[in-house]
């Protein structure tokens, strides 16, 4: 019941398409995506994965990408939507954080961290569009449709990782190939090294 979670809203940049070469918000200086950062929202109960925030999160993405398919919207329309449903959807104790350097962020007292990223290489909403991500213990990455599925094939292992920051690897070649193992790996690095 009292599981603190936040929640993140990111737009991931290929360097090579982007001018800028740095990240305000900090991050690992070997990732290959310069991300910008939309919304950091907290929710103070019911962050757990299944019948909690995480299953709501992978609905509200499916219903989003099916309402919204083909439609040109930028990451600041979606991160809009999310931010009135989020703060809708139930009476939970929830507050919208500003943006500031992502090890800041992270410390924000929470059990679970889920980044929802948007792909700006897409020229419109799809099943492409948006990946999902559970940090915890472990980080979980999938497709919105797929997490639910994905999740109660590796909870067993998720709970009983001693890893910190353990990235699953499910077998998902299309998550290997578009780089976001690689991108959790990196980004759990950047987040040991500061202890969060």
């Amino acid at each position: 019941m009292g599981t603190r979670s936040i929640t993140f809203i990111r737009k991931r940049i290929p360097k090579r398409a982007c001018s800028a070469t740095k990240r305000s918000l900090g991050g690992p200086d070997e990732s290959q995506y310069i991300y910008e950062y939309f919304v950091c929202v907290y929710q103070h109960f019911d962050g757990y994965v299944e019948g909690g925030l995480g299953e709501w999160l992978a609905e509200f993405l499916s219903k989003f990408i099916s309402d919204f398919s083909s439609v040109n919207l930028d990451a600041g329309f979606f991160a809009a939507k999310f931010v009135k449903d989020f703060m809708e959807k139930d009476d939970q104790h929830k507050t919208l954080y500003p943006i500031q350097p992502l090890q800041e962020m992270f410390r924000c007292d929470h059990q679970y961290a889920y980044i929802i990223t948007v792909d700006s290489t897409r020229k419109f909403f799809d099943d492409k569009s948006i990946m999902l991500s559970m940090y915890s213990n472990c980080i979980l990455t999938a497709r919105p449709e797929k997490f639910m599925e994905k999740y109660k094939q590796v909870k067993n292992q998720i709970e009983e990782s001693e890893i910190e920051y353990e990235v699953i690897d499910y077998g998902d070649e299309e998550v290997e190939k578009e780089g976001y193992l690689s991108e959790d790996r990196l980004l759990a690095k950047f987040l040991l090294r500061f202890e969060i």
